[in-house]
C-alpha cells in the first residue's frame, strides 16, 4: 500500500506563532464575542487559510496564556478574550 503526500505547503512552526498572535487581537474582550467561522474570514483576509480545526487548536494554545471564555449559550458558539 502506497502512502500518499499531500501536495500542500507545509507551513512551518514560526506561521503558528504569528498565526497565534494575529489570533490573539482578532478576539474580542468580553462581553463581545465572535465565532471560528468569523475568526476564520478575518485569518484569511491577512493571509493566513486555515480550516476551523485548526483554529480551535489554536486558541487550544493560547488558552494556556490567556484565558478564552466560550459563549455556550449562543450557536454557534462565540469566543471571547476574558481580561480582569
Amino acid at each position: 500500500m502506497k502512502k500518499v503526500i499531500s501536495t500542500s505547503v507545509v507551513k512551518s512552526a514560526g506561521d503558528r506563532v504569528i498565526r497565534c498572535f494575529l489570533l490573539e487581537t482578532l478576539i474580542p474582550r468580553y462581553p463581545k464575542y465572535k465565532t471560528v467561522a468569523q475568526l476564520q474570514e478575518e485569518l484569511i483576509t491577512h493571509g493566513f487559510e486555515c480550516s476551523k480545526k485548526t483554529i480551535y487548536r489554536d486558541m487550544d494554545l493560547l488558552s494556556c496564556f490567556k484565558p478564552i471564555v466560550c459563549a455556550e449559550e449562543t450557536h454557534p458558539r462565540g469566543y471571547s478574550m476574558y481580561t480582569d
